[in-house]
């Protein structure tokens, strides 16, 4: 298992139960007590769980401009995102211009997408979204200008915002880090501006956000879900969000991740 795998697998163990202990855990992964506190520790670090002498407990970021570190963020709810993607990857049509957003979400649409064989111009600010989509003949990539987000493959700045108000896209992908309430934001001012230039220069518009986006509000806000002509998310939906979803002038989207958790 890859260590991010087993991140991944400590940090739904914790949250799901509220709390798990050190000897639980490192039978559960079949790895040696002092990996598994290693574990711990680089994840409490991070802040996505609270060390405790025995074990950790759950805990969630105060701050609204928390972002977990890029090794960590690309697995967690990964069955959920990788479901998220496939779907939304069947909604391009042959010869569309395509806009895909930065995040991991929609690095699962893109990775759907190129399975898919699917031919269609693909803009992204997003190093690791064109690199996939590169390695298939049929797409051609565009790649705007603009600063790479420190420990990210994020591109950003007035350079790459400047660039996309230039064009007028078919179908855009977009990935929010909050969506509570209906309200869509993100963890920094840069993003969420990139973000609703992107929104203004798309004619159709899926949002793509795994259901635990639902209970997170972070710092910048850039849309509403009533922006969206879809929103497309997993069954883990809670029942409050869900309420929330139907009141919204959107047709949701709620893919089953039962299968894949099982393979």
């Amino acid at each position: 298992m890859l260590v991010a795998e087993r991140h991944n697998h400590i940090i739904t163990a914790v949250r799901s139960k509220g709390s798990a202990s050190i000897s639980e855990l490192a039978d559960d992964l079949e790895v040696s007590v002092s990996t598994l506190r290693r574990d711990l520790d680089f994840l409490s670090d991070a802040g996505l769980l609270q060390r405790t002498r025995g074990g950790a407990v759950s805990h969630v970021p105060a701050s609204k401009t928390f972002e977990p570190p890029a090794s960590v963020s690309g697995v967690l709810a990964s069955a959920e995102k990788r479901a998220i993607g496939q779907y939304a990857a069947q909604q391009i049509k042959s010869g569309q211009t395509v806009l895909f957003d930065s995040g991991t979400t929609t690095v699962e649409a893109a990775r759907a997408a190129v399975a898919l064989h699917l031919q269609f111009t693909a803009i992204t600010n997003d190093l690791q979204i064109a690199a996939l989509l590169s390695m298939e003949p049929g797409i051609d990539v565009i790649v705007p200008g603009g600063m790479v987000r420190s420990g990210t493959p994020t591109i950003l700045g007035s350079t790459t915002q400047d660039f996309m108000l230039r064009l007028s896209v078919d179908l855009l992908m977009l990935g929010a880090h909050g969506a509570h309430d209906g309200r869509l934001s993100d963890t920094s001012i840069e993003l969420a501006n990139l973000k609703r230039c992107m929104i203004t220069i798309s004619e159709i518009r899926l949002l793509l956000v795994d259901s635990g986006k639902f209970e997170r509000c972070a710092f910048a806000v850039f849309g509403n879900v009533s922006d969206f002509d879809q929103v497309i998310t997993d069954d883990a939906l809670s029942p409050e969000a869900t309420a929330s979803m139907v009141a919204q002038p959107v047709k949701v989207v709620r893919v089953s991740t039962t299968a894949r958790r099982a393979s």
